[in-house]
């Protein structure tokens, strides 16, 4: 009775403890991810960063309950080991090494085909939510050109890789226990040999307690070492997603805190502003100077990829120029004051975002549920010319538009 609460104890704070710590990893990589710059964002895949949020995180929780699942284990085999050597050294010596020796050799034989599995499924993985953020995201053209196929098999190429590599790692990890289990067998049939021929020495009824020694010992320390060899293949085949996991997780954080106020009461001025997104990429803005007084109207127009929307960003203080600087009123804008300038800032891009909500939460975006001034939000949309058809709908401004308005 002792043994099975103490089991149960153990199993209920390791998983308790490993959930808890894989839900604190994934919030403070999704937070870290967020607060990074928008050139960070622009130059990622968002399939990447949503996988690993979601799924490779998951293989970190895995991990964290193998590795906590691996010490008790070593407590446990200590603890058996030590029984065994009381009740007789030759034969614990024998069995511990015999079995340790032959789980050594199937590690180093399997461990690169688990790396190599690894970076399979941390790819695949990745490739999936691409395949159906593509497949999903372009449903109209899709069902207008009739490609369902086409999507389905780069979507299929990604699922067979994927659970291949993990049914390979299953395998690997599993397997051991019906080869030891045979080892062992065949072990404890020569020993039992060479004690009973050895007649001289020892007799047939002094080899039963040592035989009975070695059968019990065999008995308990090979689940102990085929639990311990599963928690080391599982660690050793998420290697690669939990590389990728820990490089969003050690990301340095830029807060959109406030931290000097900047007033624009006059005109913003780029002073020989140069931009490129890369030290050996093409320079998408050349020493532009340019002066905007408050009030003004002001357009752009020029040829596809010619830094329209670059130059917007740069205005806005989502990317810094490379060269030159941007004045408000004087002042030039910095790390500190940019959260401050993104205040003064309406932006309406060129691909919209809704979210899957009601017309008042994407109206009043970014705003939690229980603040949100609904007087202030049909002020919004009067002055978009948006109130009188939203009066015309069934629930108002609690209609829901559906994912990217398509309802």
């Amino acid at each position: 009775m002792p043994s099975i609460i103490l089991r149960l104890t153990l199993l209920w704070s390791t998983t308790k403890l490993s959930f808890a710590a894989g839900s604190d990893l994934s919030i403070s990589i999704y937070r870290k991810t967020l607060n990074q710059s928008y050139l960070v964002h622009v130059s990622r895949n968002s399939s990447d960063t949503i996988n690993t949020i979601s799924n490779k995180a998951n293989a970190v929780i895995g991990v964290l309950l193998m590795l906590l699942n691996l010490i008790g284990t070593i407590v446990i085999l200590i603890t058996i080991t030590t029984t065994l050597i009381i009740i007789n050294p030759i034969v614990a010596l024998i069995s511990i090494f015999g079995s340790a020796f032959f789980y050594i050799i199937i590690g180093l034989i399997t461990r690169r085909k688990l790396q190599i599995n690894s970076l399979e499924i941390a790819s695949e993985s990745t490739n999936m939510i691409k395949s159906l953020q593509e497949g999903l995201g372009g449903i109209r053209d899709i069902l207008l050109d009739g490609t369902q196929e086409t999507y389905c098999e780069i979507y299929n190429i990604s699922e067979y890789k994927l659970r291949k590599a993990q049914s390979s790692n299953s395998f690997i990890s599993n397997s051991p226990k019906f080869i030891m289990e045979a080892v062992g067998m065949t072990l404890i049939s020569v020993i039992a040999y060479f004690l009973v021929s050895k007649s001289d020495n020892l007799t047939t009824s002094n080899a039963i307690p040592i035989l009975g020694v070695l059968a019990i010992g065999a008995q308990r320390m090979l689940p102990i070492l085929q639990q311990g060899f599963i928690a080391w293949s599982t660690i050793k085949g998420s290697s690669a997603s939990i590389n990728d996991t820990l490089e969003l997780l050690e990301q340095s954080v830029q807060t959109n805190l406030v931290k000097e106020l900047i007033s624009f009461n006059s005109e913003i001025y780029l002073k020989n502003i140069s931009f490129q997104y890369t030290k050996e990429g093409p320079e998408i803005i050349n020493n532009l100077e340019l002066k905007i007084n408050k009030g003004a109207r002001i357009g752009f127009i020029g040829e596809t990829g010619c830094g329209k929307s670059t130059l917007l960003d740069i205005i806005m203080g989502l990317v810094s120029p490379s060269l030159g600087q941007i004045l408000i009123d004087g002042i030039p804008l910095s790390e500190k004051n940019v959260s401050s300038w993104h205040k003064n800032i309406a932006h309406v891009p060129q691909s919209i975002f809704l979210s899957d909500s009601t017309i008042s939460k994407n109206i009043a975006f970014g705003i939690p549920k229980d603040q949100i001034d609904l007087n202030k939000v049909i002020l919004a949309a009067k002055n978009a010319q948006l109130d009188e058809i939203i009066n015309t709908w069934e629930n108002k401004y609690n209609t829901i538009v559906g994912e990217r308005g398509v309802r």
